[in-house]
Order: C-alpha cells, then structure tokens, then sequence
C-alpha cells in the first residue's frame, strides 16, 4: 500500500467522489457529498492504494486537509473502502505525517473508557513521537497520574505487549465504537451506551453502571423493535439488536 499526494483538483474531485459513494453508511447525506467534493479540489489531498490492485489509478482511501496557518491543519474528511479498514492505511498516514514534520491530535486514545491502564495507554502513544493524544480527563486524581508520567514515562515492554494484544481480542469483533450512527432509535435506546455495557461492566469501577438510570436505559432495551434502523445504519457492520439483547440478558447477572 502506497499514499500519494494528489495535485489535480479534477483527481481529488473524482476519488473523494468514487469512495464516498462506496461507504453509504458514513456518508449518506447526497447534499454533503456534493459538498465535500466541491471542497476538497482547493485543499491538500492524500490518496492510498492498493497493491493488489492492477489499476495503479484507483485509489483505495483519501485524506483531504484543512489548513488553518503554518502550523495547525485539521482533516476535513477522509474514507477508505471498507474492505481495506485495518489493512495499514492509517499507519501509513502517521509515518507519512513524521517524515514531514507534522504531527496530530490523536481522539479516544482511552476508547471511550473501555481502556483502563492508563500506564499502558500512555506507553502505546508516547512511542509515535508526533501523536499528541487527547485523554479525556475526568477528575484532579488523573491529572496527577498522566502528569506523573512525563517525569517517569511508562515503558512500553513486553508485558505490556502482551496486554495489548489481550485487549484486541476482547474489544475485536463486535465492538460498539459508541460513534451514533445508529442514532436516533425510534424507541428512545442509548445504544452507543447499551451495546458497550458489558465491557463497561468489566472495564470501569462496575457500581457506577448499576444506578437507577443505567437499569433505565438497559430496560429500554425490551422495547425494541427490531426495526433494524441502527444495524443499517452501523459502519461496522453489527447486528445491533442481537448485541443490545446480549448486553441486556449479561446485565441481568449483575442485578
């Protein structure tokens, strides 16, 4: 996989067209495609492809930037086809970022709350020197302990490693990313909230998700339909009302 600067505004024009059309489930609204294509031919533009695709012209994703100064630049939008997610593009985009210099505010570098090792956390970013992670600090005591860490930087090692890589098995497969692209559902369910709850269950303090407005919304759950409105809409491809009913029936066990 390669990623090339794209001059011609005709060229970004057609691939942010091209792929944005291929994800209807990110991108859906026609007057905001319209729109993203019509912008992207003045902005800077980043395009990856495949090797193993014969057509060395048929890109596979799309980064277009924003530039604010000098300094700062945000992404205005970016896609990649669904079956090349997690092949590397995004890595590609971070070496290409360090070899000119630039770096990047990285989002959900807790995933929402599902990544409790703060030590861990921190150890995985500080090792892409260009990555400012935002944390989503809560309280006085986390300030203290990532604050803590700039003086005695957590190592990443092996043991760590292997933590990691016992994390991604358990938040692989059907993972809700809590994006919202489900929202709104037509019975009022917080899923991005319900179809987390048992991983939250198991990685935050348990109490705090057993109060009377989590039992709640969980029991909203009961109401559903099966209109199929949040698993048209999931960019992942989860069969949501089969995972909202599984967290429903784990919640049970913890009443």
């Amino acid at each position: 996989m390669t990623v090339r600067e794209v001059h011609s505004p005709d060229e970004k024009a057609r691939v942010c067209d091209a792929i944005m059309r291929a994800l209807p489930n990110w991108f859906g609204n026609e007057e905001a495609i319209v729109g993203y294509v019509r912008e992207v031919r003045d902005l800077p533009f980043f395009a990856a492809y495949s090797d193993d695709i014969s057509d060395c012209s048929i890109a596979i994703g799309f980064a277009a930037l924003k530039c604010h100064n000098e300094y700062t630049a945000e992404v205005c939008v970016m896609g990649v086809l669904q079956p090349y997610h997690k092949q590397g593009a995004g890595k590609l985009l971070i070496e290409r970022c360090a070899a000119a210099e630039v770096g990047f505010v990285a989002m959900k570098s807790l995933a929402g709350g599902l990544i409790s090792d703060s030590a861990l956390a921190y150890a995985f970013a500080n090792v892409y020197d260009n990555v400012l992670p935002i944390w989503g600090i809560q309280k006085m005591s986390e300030l203290q302990e990532f604050l803590s860490y700039q003086d005695a930087a957590p190592v990443l090692d092996d043991a760590r490693r292997a933590q990691i890589a016992r994390d991604r098995r358990e938040l692989a497969g059907e993972f809700c990313r809590s994006c919202g692209y489900c929202l709104p559902c037509p019975v009022d369910i917080d899923i991005p909230t319900c179809a987390r709850m048992a991983l939250m269950l198991r990685r935050a303090p348990t109490q705090m998700w057993l109060d009377e407005v989590n039992r709640d919304k969980m029991a909203r759950i009961l109401d559903c339909t099966h209109c199929n409105h949040c698993a048209d809409h999931c960019p992942y491809g989860l069969d949501t009302p089969a995972l909202l009913q599984r967290n429903y029936e784990d919640y049970q066990t913890f009443l």
